[in-house]
């Protein structure tokens, strides 16, 4: 599916077809508008063109992804709310998952890790964060929870205060130290945080077979 807008990049004109077949674009899957050359297969002239992603598409297209993996035909289906609580190491995704679907969809994200700063608690005081999972699910049918979720001891924890009330899914985001200090390196992230992904995967509990059984 075809989820932007063309546009030229000197002009700010859109283009429609066939002037985007002519350019060669089939097709363009991504989230950030993106500049791209190419030589038109109709004349051979180079022609620099900006491709802006539909909110509306791409909004279809996340709502098509969250249902397949929450088990369902379309998320109206959903009868009771479901909570993701995602689990990798930094720059493995979580971030950029759960910030998509807040800006398209605006399902509400929770972040674990700044609970201390906000409300003076730690992370995995079991009545704080019941109570923010409790009130978003009230006018949500899924909530996002991120951040700390390295331990085996800390999604336990989660566990405990969200099932049976809720459908819990763990959502792993695939990565080892090695990748996910490349991917940080590539954000140009600071020493500090390249620094903070050695750590946290010196702790990191790998999300086994045998923790998803026990969902």
């Amino acid at each position: 599916m075809e989820n932007f807008r063309v546009i030229d990049a000197k002009t700010g004109e859109k283009l429609e077809s066939p002037t985007v077949e002519a350019l060669g674009i089939v097709s363009y899957v991504g989230y950030e508008p993106q500049k791209f050359s190419f030589n038109s297969l109709m004349d051979g002239e180079q022609i620099t063109v900006k491709l802006i992603p539909d909110k509306d598409l791409i909004s279809g297209d996340l709502k098509i992804q969250l249902a397949l993996e929450i088990g369902v035909k379309t998320l109206d289906e959903i009868e009771s709310p479901i909570i993701f609580v995602l689990v990798g190491l930094p720059y493995t995704g979580k971030e950029t998952w759960a910030q998509r679907l807040n800006e398209y969809l605006g399902i509400p994200v929770i972040d674990i890790d700044s609970l201390k700063e906000v409300y003076n608690k730690s992370y995995n005081d079991d009545i704080l964060l019941k109570q923010l999972a409790v009130e978003f699910a009230k006018k949500n049918k899924i909530v996002v929870i991120k951040g700390n979720t390295h331990q085996i001891k800390t999604r336990e924890t989660l566990r405990k205060i969200l099932i049976p009330k809720y459908k819990v899914i763990f959502k792993v985001f695939k990565g080892d130290k090695y990748q996910a200090i490349q991917k940080a390196m590539e954000a140009k992230a600071k020493s500090h945080e390249l620094e903070a992904i050695d750590e946290i995967a010196k702790i990191f509990d790998p999300f086994e077979e045998e923790e998803e059984n026990n969902i």
